[in-house]
Parts: C-alpha cells; sequence; structure tokens
C-alpha cells in the first residue's frame, strides 16, 4: 500500500513517477516528528514511494523470530542481528527489512542505519508478501549491491537465494533450497545453517478426545 503526500502540504512530483509525490529520508522522518502517522514503524521508503509493511501474522512473526534469534546464535558479537530495522540505500529509500546481519555491533548504529556496504546478509521473510519480496524488493536490493539476499517462504516452506546482484536485479533464478536443506551465508561459508530451523515449526495434531 502506498502513502500519498502529508496533509496539508502541496506536492512536488518528481520526474516519471506518474505526479506522485517523492518522499525522501528527511521528509519522511520530519513527517514522522510531527506525528503525521498513526503507525510511523509500519512504513519503508523505497525509490521516494512510502509504503505500509503488511500486518505481521502469526506464521510470519515466529518464522522472523526463530530466523534472528540462529543468526545471533551464530554471528553475534563480531556482528550485529537486526529485526525490522532499516536499512539506508539511498536519500530516497529505506527499505524495513525482517532480518538484517551487518559488521560491527548494535552500538555501531546509534546514529546511523546500516549501509549496503556494511550488510552481509538481509532476509525478507514472505507470507502475504511473496511478489512484492521476489519483485520489486530483489530488484531494489540487486540495485544496491546487497550480495546475499534470502526470502524466507512461509508456505510452502522454502528458501529462496538471491545472490550476484546487478542494476538489473540479481542474476539468473534464485536457489530453491526446501524444508530438508542447509544454507551457509556468503560472508561465513563454513557455517551451515538448516532451512527447518528458520521456518515456523509445524503444527503438532490435536490429541484425540477422550
Amino acid at each position: 500500500m502506498s502513502i500519498a503526500a502529508p496533509p496539508g502540504r502541496r506536492t512536488q512530483p518528481a520526474p516519471g513517477n506518474g505526479g506522485r509525490y517523492h518522499w525522501t529520508v528527511d521528509r519522511l522522518y520530519r513527517a514522522t516528528a510531527a506525528g503525521v502517522f498513526d503507525e510511523p514503524n509500519r512504513l519503508e521508503l523505497i525509490d521516494g514511494d512510502l509504503r505500509e509493511k503488511e500486518k505481521v501474522n502469526p506464521p510470519h512473526a515466529i518464522a522472523t523470530v526463530r530466523t534472528a534469534r540462529r543468526l545471533r546464535a551464530l554471528f553475534e558479537p563480531s556482528r550485529c542481528v537486526r529485526e525490522e530495522k532499516p536499512i539506508h540505500l539511498d536519500f530516497d529509500g529505506e527499505p524495513v527489512p525482517d532480518v538484517l546481519v551487518a559488521d560491527g555491533s548494535d552500538e555501531d548504529y546509534a546514529t546511523n542505519h546500516p549501509v549496503p556496504r556494511s550488510t552481509r546478509l538481509i532476509v525478507e521473510v514472505a507470507d502475504t508478501s511473496v511478489t512484492y519480496d521476489t519483485g520489486d524488493k530483489a530488484i531494489l536490493y540487486a540495485q544496491a549491491g546487497i550480495a546475499d539476499y534470502w526470502v524466507l517462504l512461509v508456505n510452502p516452506r522454502e528458501l529462496l537465494v538471491y545472490r550476484n546482484p546487478t542494476p538489473d536485479g540479481y542474476d539468473g533464478e534464485p536457489q530453491r533450497l526446501h524444508e530438508g536443506d542447509t544454507v551457509s551465508p556468503l560472508f561465513a561459508p563454513d557455517v551451515t545453517i538448516a532451512v527447518a530451523n528458520l521456518l515456523p515449526p509445524r503444527s503438532r495434531p490435536e490429541p484425540d478426545a477422550a
């Protein structure tokens, strides 16, 4: 869902964007500080367009938690793992990935968000947002030079691994891994992660009534 211009402000359309208001990071921060948005934490800035993140259902939430927890156990404190926090791509681009692994510690980002050169891995959890995460988001991250981008599919319980970024998107088809497979991040090729440990746990059958 896209957001129009802030109330009370005349739009400033950018060339070629269909007359839409072109948001920048600075404008977004000022509008947020002024209380323009009811839920600013659910917004992400994509090429000057404000998009509202979809509601997080329980499978999406637990997959995000499990993924971040596993990555923290493996890579902190030498690197930091951030959940649902922005990455700064450009003056008009700050998406909010579900999980991000960056160089350094949390304290290194006290005044600035991670940028592509300090980012080692991005993971988006996709349940109702598969088309977006494998389409616009994949192109955006590839153009920013994110070398390792994963899309965790809650259903059908798979992991898509995108690598080899180009200005037109990731080169070739993503590697499709299944629940019983393992994956190694580019920045840590000796570390093996079970895809099943990132996915939501399988629901247990209800016990028969006595």
